[in-house]
C-alpha cells in the first residue's frame, strides 16, 4: 500500500472549510503540509492546530492561485522548506453571491480563474516535483454539479467546475505517462461551516440530511491516496443523502 509517512502534501484553499478538514486528515496520516490560501489568519489557525495536535511540519503561504507569478514564488518557498511535493490537492474554488444575471462581473472572472485556471497553474508549476515522486498524486475537488443534470448551483459556478472536471480527465491521461496519478473527488452539498471533529449529529441538527460532513470529503481524499501500487482511484462521488433524494424525486 502507498505509504503516507513523511510525504509532503500541498493543499490549496487549505485554511478553512473542506480544505481545513483535508489538511487535518492528511497530517493525522503522517503528511507534512504546505497550505495555500488568501486568508492568512485562517492559514495560521490551521497551522497551529495541526502542529499542536500532530507535530507535523506545516508551511503556510498567502497565495492567490489565479496569479502565475505568485505560484512561481510559492514553488520557491516550498522547495526551500521541503524540496519535494508528493501530493497536490486542488481544493480552492471561486463562489458567486449572485445569479447569472445579477452576479458581479469580477466575481464571475474570479470563480473561473480560481476554479479552472488555478489548478492549471498549480499543476504546471509543480509537475516536475510530482513526476519525481513515487508516485505523484493530484486530487482535484470538483462537485457533483460537474455532472449533467446534477446541479442546482449557479450556471457560472457549474461551468467552472465542468472546466475543472474536463481538465482533470485530460491531465489524468497525460499524468499516467509521467507516473502521476490523478483523482477527482465530487462532493455534493457539504456543511463546510463545521469542523472535521464536530459530531455528525450537530450537522444533522442544523441541516438534516441535506449536507454531508466535511470529514466525509477528507476521508475520501485519504482513501484515494491509500490504494495499492497496482491501482488508482479515478473518481469518488459523495452526494449527501439529501442530494440523492433530490435526484431520485425527479423520476
Amino acid at each position: 500500500m502507498y505509504s503516507h509517512k513523511d510525504k509532503v502534501a500541498l493543499v490549496t484553499g487549505g485554511g478553512k472549510g473542506i480544505g481545513r478538514a483535508i489538511s487535518v486528515a492528511l497530517a493525522r496520516e503522517g503528511y507534512d503540509l504546505a497550505l495555500v490560501a488568501r486568508d492568512r489568519e485562517a492559514l495560521n489557525d490551521t497551522k497551529l492546530r495541526i502542529e499542536t495536535e500532530t507535530g507535523r511540519r506545516v508551511l503556510v503561504s498567502q497565495t492567490d492561485v489565479t496569479k502565475p507569478d505568485e505560484i512561481k514564488r510559492l514553488r520557491r518557498i516550498v522547495e526551500k522548506e521541503f524540496n519535494r511535493v508528493d501530493v497536490l490537492i486542488n481544493n480552492a474554488a471561486g463562489w458567486l453571491s449572485g445569479t447569472l444575471v445579477d452576479a458581479n462581473v469580477d466575481e464571475i472572472h474570479g470563480a473561473i480563474d480560481t476554479t479552472v485556471k488555478g489548478p492549471i497553474w498549480m499543476c504546471r508549476e509543480f509537475w516536475s516535483h510530482l513526476k519525481s515522486a513515487e508516485p505523484g498524486i493530484i486530487v482535484n475537488i470538483t462537485t457533483l454539479g460537474a455532472r449533467p443534470g446534477r446541479s442546482n448551483a449557479t450556471p457560472v459556478y457549474v461551468a467552472a467546475k465542468f472546466g475543472l472536471a474536463g481538465f482533470t480527465d485530460a491531465v489524468r491521461r497525460l499524468g499516467i505517462k509521467d507516473g502521476i496519478l490523478v483523482t477527482e473527488i465530487l462532493p455534493g452539498s457539504v456543511a463546510s461551516d463545521f469542523d472535521i471533529d464536530d459530531p455528525i449529529d450537530a450537522v444533522m441538527q442544523k441541516y438534516g440530511q441535506s449536507k454531508a460532513h466535511p470529514r466525509d470529503v477528507a476521508e475520501a481524499v485519504i482513501f484515494s491516496l491509500s490504494r495499492s501500487k497496482t491501482s488508482m482511484v479515478e473518481e469518488v462521488g459523495l452526494p449527501s443523502v439529501g442530494d440523492w433524494f433530490e435526484d431520485f424525486s425527479r423520476y
